[in-house]
């Protein structure tokens, strides 16, 4: 995650996503709020991995019942902010492709209003989701580590909104798929019907790795295991989906390797070069 981090925030300097531009050019504003929240996604990831910490070297004997109350709260609201990001993410990628010049013929008003009942659906069951969670008092040590005290009353919310978060990305979906279901005849939208393709690819392997990890942790580990294995299988699940944010870039390879590339000063193309220089001297003589 801090290599992401870093590389996403020297290729935006080095390209200039965070120059100062005029507000009328929608366009380049669009571009550098779409990459403004793919290096907010990436580091609200250590939101989780720092508490994480705390979970995996707590919940021994002999300590206070809050500790691991404290700690699992904390990591599962930074989970809940990754996720959240991602697909805000996403949905500034489809709102931005949908202004394009070549995209004129879909700005439809119910399409307008959905592309904004989306990102409220989302936000929203977002944060039910993480209340769902954090709200029931149920983490305690165990000796070897944090676990959680079953309660039924406290699984059913987090299965409801679990399938409303679901409900929510299936709408991103439909928003990213729309424009690939209808014609687009002008030749200039090659490219952004590729860009669609490709950040429709991303969030479809990005929602079925949230599916994978919510039904391996209800249905395949056991309620009474230790924190550790679940919060292993949802950072896995955040990897994935902060690496879909990186790989739907159409320049992933030089984001990732911004890096490890040298400093290499530009020829400055005002400037003749010696060989010209020296043809024109040449020829005077």
């Amino acid at each position: 995650m801090l290599w992401f981090g870093l590389n996403l925030i020297v290729y935006g300097k080095h390209t200039g996503k965070w120059r100062r531009i005029n507000r009328s050019n929608t366009s380049k504003v669009n571009a550098g709020a779409v990459y403004t929240s793919a290096v907010c996604a990436t580091f609200c990831s250590f939101l989780r991995l720092l508490p994480n910490q705390a979970v995996f070297n707590l919940g021994h004997s002999g300590e206070s019942p809050s500790t691991c109350e404290i700690a699992v709260d904390l990591s599962v609201a930074g989970y809940v902010l990754t996720l959240l990001s991602v697909y805000i993410f996403f949905w500034l990628r489809q709102r931005s492709l949908y202004q394009h010049p070549a995209m004129r013929g879909f700005s439809k008003p119910w399409l307008l209003w959905l592309n904004w009942a989306c990102i409220v659906f989302i936000i929203g069951t977002a944060l039910l989701l993480g209340a769902a969670v954090i709200a029931p008092k149920g983490y305690v040590p165990s000796g070897n580590g944090c676990i959680w005290r079953y309660q039924s009353f406290a699984v059913w919310p987090y299965y409801l909104t679990s399938a409303a978060q679901l409900l929510a990305q299936c709408l991103l979906l439909f928003l990213l798929t729309y424009p690939l279901c209808l014609r687009i005849t002008e030749n200039r939208s090659n490219r952004i019907i590729r860009i669609i393709k490709r950040s429709t690819a991303f969030a479809v392997a990005c929602v079925f790795s949230d599916v994978i990890a919510t039904i391996v942790v209800i249905s395949v580990i056991p309620h009474t295991s230790l924190r550790h294995i679940n919060f292993t299988v949802y950072d896995i699940n955040m990897l994935i989906n902060v690496s879909g944010i990186l790989f739907s870039f159409e320049s992933w390879k030089s984001i990732l390797t911004s890096l490890c590339k040298p400093c290499v000063v530009q020829p400055d193309i005002n400037r003749p070069s010696l060989a010209s220089s020296e043809g024109r001297e040449t020829t005077t003589r």
